[in-house]
């Protein structure tokens, strides 16, 4: 079953998501998740979901820490990162 985009992802982020396949689409929505339950817990500010290099990408809008992009690619298809 094809994990199903959240309402809140930008239409940009989402079609990068629908465009991965449904294995690899259901394990990256759910490190969305994580990052942004963490970033919530850990009371970082406001995250901004956007594209870096065409992936998806989670930083603060205050710009401090690291950029966190998450990625699949046909050349590694049984991994995501």
């Amino acid at each position: 079953m094809a994990a199903q985009i959240p309402a809140d992802v930008a239409a940009n982020v989402a079609a990068v998501f629908a465009a991965y396949p449904a294995p690899a689409r259901k394990k990256l929505l759910a490190i969305r998740k994580l990052i942004l339950q963490t970033a919530a817990r850990l009371d970082v500010g406001d995250i901004e979901e956007t594209l870096k290099w065409g992936e998806p990408s989670y930083l603060t809008k205050t710009k401090a820490g690291t950029t966190i992009r998450i990625a699949w690619k046909p050349a590694a298809p049984d991994h995501v990162g």
